[in-house]
């Protein structure tokens, strides 16, 4: 524990010493962390907040790859500089200030994302989806665009796996990381905004207003529309973007997963799809 204490301390000084004094945080400005399942429609989600008036796509993480998406103190502080900078350039040219930034990552609750969040302000919102749903979009995602990822170590030969191998793979290797992100937000006691994948396919709009309602911004359903549509002209990795793909899972598979989450009986999994008399 004094070990814990003293490194919390040295994460504490060097945070502090990056944006001294008093933290040096742009005043009037919401920085939203997007803590999110892989394949849950969270690069979908930040296009449309990264479309409302005043807002942006932030990132505070310096590599992703195979990487830990964990937020790093310089990445943070730069951000503060580049709000800093546009705030003085819209005042140059009377534009409306910088309002807000949404950083999206696939990052677990921890010491380093609850130090960020308690006192670097920042709003965390959680996006997950029904995670046999998930398995079937990893795969599609391994097999169409990068085998890179945080959860588990694939390569181009896993990648070729006949797709009830690549599940299999997926349900033993990657899911335990899924589970131990919800986990780590559903026991944070830092009361995040949970929202869902199939919350966004169903209403968009209504959505991002709750999303919204944790933040001091304020935009109408017509402005939100905008944004919306914004976000559809640009790229996302939206995949085949339907729900029930998880339905052709093994009995086995499922049963795996569902004994993941049987060592959290404290634990409703309901909002990732698992039942708990399943589990």
């Amino acid at each position: 524990m004094q070990a814990q204490a003293e490194n919390k301390g040295v994460l504490q000084a060097e945070a502090d010493s990056l944006l001294s004094p008093d933290r040096n945080l742009v005043p009037d400005f919401d920085r939203v962390l997007l803590a999110c399942m892989p394949k849950s429609g969270s690069t979908y989600l930040a296009k449309i907040f990264g479309a409302l008036p005043g807002c942006r796509r932030a990132r505070l993480v310096s590599v992703f790859e195979r990487r830990e998406q964990e937020i790093d103190f310089h990445i943070f502080a730069a951000q503060e500089e580049l709000t800093r900078k546009k705030m003085a350039q819209s005042a140059e040219r009377a534009n409306r200030n910088p309002r807000g930034y949404i950083a999206q990552h696939h990052v677990t609750f921890n010491a380093n994302t609850a130090m960020f969040i308690r006192d670097y302000r920042l709003i965390p919102v959680v996006l997950v989806r029904n995670i046999y749903d998930v398995v079937i979009s990893l795969r599609d995602h391994v097999r169409d665009n990068s085998v890179n990822m945080a959860m588990s170590y694939v390569d181009d030969r896993i990648k070729a796996l006949p797709d009830e191998e690549l599940h299999s793979f997926l349900v033993d290797m990657a899911m335990p990381w899924y589970i131990k992100f919800f986990v780590s937000w559903a026991k944070s006691g830092v009361s995040p905004l949970f929202i869902t994948y199939e919350d966004l396919r169903a209403d968009e709009v209504l959505l991002m207003q709750r999303l919204l309602s944790k933040t001091s911004l304020s935009f109408g359903a017509g402005r939100i529309e905008k944004a919306i549509a914004a976000a559809n002209e640009k790229y996302t990795r939206k995949n085949v973007g339907k729900t029930g793909r998880g339905q052709v899972l093994s009995e086995d598979e499922r049963r795996k997963i569902e004994k993941y989450a049987s060592y959290y009986p404290d634990i409703d999994f309901s909002l990732i799809g698992i039942e708990r008399s399943n589990a």
